[in-house]
């Protein structure tokens, strides 16, 4: 890029002018005043590195560019499935201990989600100085996150995504986010004004992704991030019954058992198992035949019916989200749910499950029209609306809307056989 300052050699401004401009150039070119970043095979270079200086037991993995999945682990020796072949000691864990250790304890008053946002914010300011530098520079940018609905703006969001639940969570979540930001900042004013400094919105929106989406809950009670097992790339396991377990060791490290046979040099896999409501919020990506997949079923706004008719009775409903399926089979609390409803409106103490099969299938077919009238053919500019985001962020959404709508559709199908299996029952006893 050429620049062109028109000025008289003898007025002094225009040379602040020249240098104004060239630092422009600069951080234009390279995103920053520092050196240009090292290239993929040079931080996983690093990382590796870092994890065999760590590291206390036999080390089966190194980090490896893969191409389309920014990086992947990969098998240095043969690993047979069953056994331990990732054991991440206690020091490189980055959850409540490494707080404890740090010299920002005082980020411990907060929740471990709030602590660990400011944490790793704290971390990667540091650069090169931090411990983590050699994982923190593994982890997307804000430019590899582009493509998540969360950073989309509400137009795109709403062209890719109404009528979908992640486009409900997404645009729920927008509130949640802005209260988070504010909460993280008041305590900085009070507890770590330093951090101010790099503490604005766009870092927040980076860590809080970063958060969400890289982070376990190790046996389900501490949150913590676990640098190698973060490398580890998604795939289906043949054997359903077969997903990723970490859990801890004898001396607390972060132990992980093989789910299949690696060859040295292969790539190593996990099987996540989650549903593709999560994998495309938080990761942006969905699996065909996603054997875990369920349909996001969330009664909030049916609970005033639900309570009125249960305090009048009795009963007590204490659930009133679920992830369903036709493949795990439908929780009787779901028609029980929509029955209550029903019960409640005609002022009956009865539950009738018919009542509840109707008001499920009611909700099905309201949910498939609003996923068919949200549906975009096409990801191009008109008169009204130009998208931001890239054509491949626009297939991903429309594999997940896929995605859904055949859950629903499944979904709608059980209902109706169900309502007309009963109807016939009815028919049945009646003679």
């Amino acid at each position: 890029m050429a620049f062109v300052v028109p000025c008289m050699i003898q007025e002094w401004w225009c040379y602040l002018v020249l240098l104004l401009v060239a630092i422009l150039h600069l951080s234009e070119v390279d995103g920053s005043m520092s050196a240009p970043l090292a290239s993929d095979e040079e931080r996983a270079t690093i990382f590796n590195k870092w994890i065999a200086d760590n590291y206390e037991t036999k080390l089966y993995l190194e980090v490896r560019p893969t191409p389309g999945m920014r990086f992947g682990a990969f098998a240095l020796r043969d690993i047979k499935m069953g056994r331990v072949y990732s054991s991440t000691p206690p020091q490189l864990l980055m959850g409540r201990e490494a707080l404890q250790r740090s010299d920002r304890t005082t980020y411990l008053q907060l929740d471990i989600n709030g602590a660990l946002l400011l944490f790793l914010l704290y971390e990667k300011n540091k650069g090169p100085d931090s411990f983590w530098f050699p994982y923190i520079q593994l982890l997307p940018t804000m430019n590899d996150y582009q493509h998540l609905p969360s950073y989309w703006p509400d137009a795109d969001l709403k062209k890719g995504l109404s009528g979908t639940v992640c486009y409900q969570n997404v645009v729920g979540a927008r509130h949640g986010e802005q209260k988070e930001y504010e909460k993280l900042k008041s305590f900085l004013e009070k507890h770590d004004r330093v951090a101010l400094e790099y503490f604005d919105w766009d870092n927040f929106k980076w860590a809080r992704t970063v958060r969400d989406s890289r982070t376990i809950w190790l046996e389900g009670k501490e949150r913590q991030f676990v640098p190698m097992l973060d490398m580890i790339n998604c795939k289906h396991h043949e054997d359903p019954s077969k997903i990723h377990l970490t859990r801890y060791g004898p001396k607390k490290s972060a132990d992980t058992v093989a789910l299949w046979n690696f060859k040295r040099g292969e790539q190593i896999w996990e099987n996540y198992g989650q549903n593709n409501l999560m994998y495309y919020q938080f990761h942006g990506f969905t699996i065909q035949d996603n054997v875990y997949d369920c349909y996001d079923l969330n009664l909030e706004s049916l609970y005033y019916y639900v309570d009125r008719w249960a305090r009048r009775n009795g009963r007590h409903f204490r659930q009133v989200h679920f992830c369903i399926s036709v493949r795990k089979g439908i929780p009787p609390d779901v028609m029980n749910f929509f029955a209550a409803v029903a019960a409640d409106r005609a002022n009956r103490n009865e539950l009738d499950e018919l009542d509840g099969i109707r008001g499920f299938e009611k909700h099905l077919k309201e949910k498939l029209q609003g996923l068919r009238l949200g549906k975009t053919t096409k990801w191009e500019a008109t008169k009204d609306w130009i998208p931001t985001v890239s054509v491949d962020g626009w297939m991903a959404a429309r594999e997940y809307r896929r995605s859904e709508t055949r859950m629903v559709k499944e979904l709608l199908r059980w209902a109706r056989d169900r309502r007309l299996a009963l109807k016939a029952q009815a028919e049945d006893d009646e003679l």
